[in-house]
């Protein structure tokens, strides 16, 4: 037995996050890496290299829905020493929906397809965090790309991609327009910016409660444009927020346009696992309405 925010477990059964990390004695991995657990595995010798540890999502019977965790699936030592990949985080997460099902009959409870299609979605579209620093730099590289370019379409000065947690109410940037590509000393997503209190963060908190793009343009700051990203449910998981250094700038529709076809296409990346898969369960359950 452990605590509920005990370890690599803990943190997935307290968050609803699921995690990924490729090497469990890199720098980044230190506050997952215990050696008396890592080095020698429930004593049977075996040295943990890589960890994927996916929650399980039940019926909560207060909300009425899948949004409880119930459990938690863990699996190491990728076959060829390499790091767990997205397709395997799909492959745990489908598996996880599976042990849901079974869980919920052998507790009793009964569902129809709707919910058993929810059920599979909700596993899919998991969050979480993979700690793989090649890996997550050439994404967090390719977002500030993105998002250059997105300075450039808008005719701003800054832009940045937000990650936002509804349910825990944290929200994190994971990157922005103005970090130095060319810097030697460049900071891995790993060792981003912490996250910080939804509330305290002003149109961001104004465009999750609204779920819709938010302009501040007061003369109170520099003039801002906060476009949200959504999920298959409509669910707010990010923003993309740009300001402009021009305190008499005015935005146009058109610049809300423009940033929000670039949302859209943003949010495809930012949706947990298996996007694609999620979305084809959503015009199933769609369907069977």
């Amino acid at each position: 037995r452990m605590g509920l925010e005990e370890g690599i477990l803990g943190r997935v059964a307290s968050t609803g996050h699921f995690l990924n990390i490729a090497d469990i004695r890199a720098p980044e991995s230190n506050e997952y890496y215990v050696p008396q657990i890592h080095d020698d595995f429930g004593g049977t010798g075996v040295r943990v290299r890589s960890v994927l540890c996916m929650p399980v999502i039940g019926y909560n019977k207060e909300t009425g829905h899948c949004d409880k965790v119930v459990g938690v699936v863990g699996v190491m030592n990728k076959e060829g020493g390499g790091h767990f990949t997205e397709k395997d985080e799909d492959a745990l997460a489908a598996l996880c929906s599976h042990i849901s099902t079974s869980l919920s009959f052998v507790h009793g409870e009964e569902h129809g397809f709707d919910e058993t299609l929810e059920r599979c979605a909700r596993a899919l579209r998991t969050k979480g965090t993979r700690i793989n620093s090649a890996a997550n730099q050439r994404v967090h590289d390719l977002y500030k790309l993105v998002l250059q370019e997105v300075c450039k379409l808008v005719e701003v000065d800054s832009a940045e991609l937000l990650s936002i947690d509804s349910i825990h109410g944290q929200v994190q940037c994971l990157a922005t327009s103005a970090d130095d590509l060319n810097s030697s000393n460049r900071r891995s997503v790993a060792e981003a910016d912490g996250s910080q209190p939804l509330e305290g963060m002003g149109i961001v908190a104004q465009l999750v409660s609204q779920g819709k793009p938010y302009i501040v343009d007061d003369g109170t700051v520099l003039p801002t444009l906060c476009c949200p990203l959504f999920d298959v449910n409509r669910e707010v998981i990010g923003a993309i927020r740009v300001i402009a250094g021009d305190a008499s700038r005015q935005f146009t529709e058109e610049n809300v346009r423009t940033l929000e076809k670039v949302a859209r296409r943003v949010s495809l990346t930012m949706e947990g696992t298996g996007s694609s898969l999620t979305r084809l369960l959503s015009s199933l359950q769609a369907a069977s309405r």
